[in-house]
């Protein structure tokens, strides 16, 4: 019985806090029960405000449910990163958080690490979508 249909702008942060400066934010979720499937649109403008050491993470509409590690996954179908080395990216939402912990797979050396503003070059634009379960 609990059905909802919303918008929001989702933000790019460093995980100690700060935004960073957005040019595009485009957000569509649909919840039902305790499942949430956001589409997500973004563009930084830039991330000078951003910790070069600090892990990104992209905001959700609802906190996620406080059950086990992961409990939702970003799959991207487009993005512009600035670097040739990233072969894919993607995120993970984790137990209890509105936030989206980015990743890349980096091609060079096949490692899948936490992105953070000097992987993507100072830039981060990419549309993906969000299945996660919330509280």
């Amino acid at each position: 019985d609990d059905y909802e249909l919303g918008t929001y702008s989702p933000v790019i942060r460093g995980h100690q806090g700060w935004n960073a400066s957005m040019t595009t934010q485009s957000g569509n979720y649909v919840k039902i029960g305790d499942m949430c499937y956001v589409h997500i649109y973004v563009q930084t403008a830039n991330m000078n405000s951003i910790s070069g050491s600090s892990y990104l993470e992209c905001s959700l509409p609802f906190t996620s449910v406080n059950s086990g590690n992961t409990v939702g996954t970003l799959m991207c179908s487009e993005w512009s990163i600035s670097s040739q080395s990233i072969s894919w990216m993607g995120g993970n939402v984790s137990s209890n958080s509105q936030y989206i912990r980015m990743h890349y797979h980096n091609g060079n050396n096949n490692n899948t690490n936490q992105m953070t503003k000097g992987n993507v070059n100072n830039s981060l634009n990419f549309r993906g979508t969000v299945v996660y379960r919330t509280a």
